[in-house]
């Protein structure tokens, strides 16, 4: 089980932050480098983002159940529960498409740290 706040749940990208605060400083950097892409930019290697842990959530044996309930859930605390993978955090391998640190079983709201 793991507990942080769930910003956007996309297709491709589900993230868990520990708070809304690296949540959204994570959003605005990466905001940024869609916006220069946007403008013709070729290279964004050189964008600031921020290194905050995180846990990425990949897609559950019920993906279209665990992606409507995370739709729900969005721009929120929650915990999630699921089998944890170090198929993403190995230094020969790197993954995409929501292949995650998590495949999540449930998704719950949770009240916000204090």
């Amino acid at each position: 089980m793991v507990t942080g706040y769930l910003g956007e749940c996309e297709a491709l990208s589900c993230m868990l932050y520990r708070t809304k605060a690296e949540s959204d400083e994570v959003d605005r950097a990466m905001a940024k480098m869609r916006a220069a892409v946007d403008n013709g930019a070729t290279n964004v290697s050189g964008f600031p983002v921020p290194d905050h842990p995180a846990v990425s959530i990949g897609p559950a044996a019920q993906s279209s159940f665990f992606g409507w309930a995370a739709y729900f859930h969005s721009h929120g605390y929650v915990v999630i529960t699921g089998k944890a993978s170090n198929q993403c955090r190995s230094k020969n391998s790197l993954c995409f498409d929501r292949m995650g640190d998590l495949k999540p079983v449930s998704i719950n709201g949770a009240s916000a740290p204090s």
